[in-house]
């Protein structure tokens, strides 16, 4: 509320999801969004035009990659943040619910659900606009997360200097690619300084190499180059004002 200007409507619902009840919702979006075995086509043209090596089993190939990335997430449609039941650490999980409580603020302010789930329906056929919309809810959200990061576990007081390290994180993260990522990772579970509390979240950057790269791609795409994007909006000089607009007149 501080960070963002907004207050809570309503307490948010909380509850555990272990990783078979994640897979079924993962799943019922997938339904939704190709309808049921709707992606086929999806998959034969990615490897048609270089994109994937071969053909893969869409359902199974996403699911296995949010299990594996995901320590929780915020669902619109029944307004429930849900923490999975990971190997995340207590200090992980604090800064991993400071992004999905901005998600549930935006939903009672912006109406998530109509926003990227229902909209969606209607550009099924127009994935970037779908893409778009999705990095305005993930950056705004991982923008909000840093400046919670550098406030709470900093002790920074002032939220102008916390905001100003903040774009400073985003512009480091939204220049590094997927190898750099993954190369970092590798170094930081070689040290035993670096790795310790961190480990279960290294380790899950590293299982990003059994999955495709152009899947892997557009998942990270939203967060890091989304963040990139809600933060020149905000630096034009309309602050969280000229983010708000965007839940308006998103970009196409």
């Amino acid at each position: 509320e501080k960070i963002r200007g907004l207050k809570f409507k309503d307490k948010v619902k909380v509850d555990v999801q272990t990783a078979e009840e994640l897979r079924k919702y993962i799943k019922q979006e997938v339904d939704r969004e190709f309808g049921t075995g709707g992606t086929e086509g999806y998959i034969r043209g990615l490897v048609k035009i270089g994109a994937l090596k071969e053909r893969i089993d869409f359902l199974e190939t996403i699911s296995a990659m949010m299990v594996s990335q995901a320590a929780a997430h915020y669902d619109p449609s029944n307004k429930t943040y849900y923490l999975l039941m990971t190997n995340v650490s207590e200090m992980a999980i604090e800064f991993v619910s400071s992004h999905e409580l901005c998600h549930a603020l935006q939903d009672q302010h912006f109406d998530l659900f109509n926003f990227v789930e229902m909209g969606t329906n209607r550009v099924k056929d127009n994935s970037d606009l779908d893409t778009a919309r999705s990095s305005i809810v993930e950056g705004e959200a991982t923008i909000v997360m840093y400046i919670w990061m550098v406030m709470d576990q900093l002790g920074v007081d002032n939220i102008r200097i916390a905001e100003a390290s903040a774009a400073t994180m985003v512009s480091f993260q939204a220049a590094m690619d997927m190898d750099t990522i993954i190369s970092m990772g590798d170094k930081a579970l070689a040290s035993p300084e670096l790795a310790g509390e961190w480990e279960g979240m290294i380790g899950s950057m590293q299982d990003l190499k059994n999955f495709p790269r152009f899947l892997t791609e557009q998942l990270f795409f939203q967060y890091m180059q989304g963040a990139m994007m809600v933060q020149y909006v905000k630096d034009s000089g309309g602050g969280w004002k000229a983010v708000e607009e965007l839940y308006k007149k998103s970009p196409r």
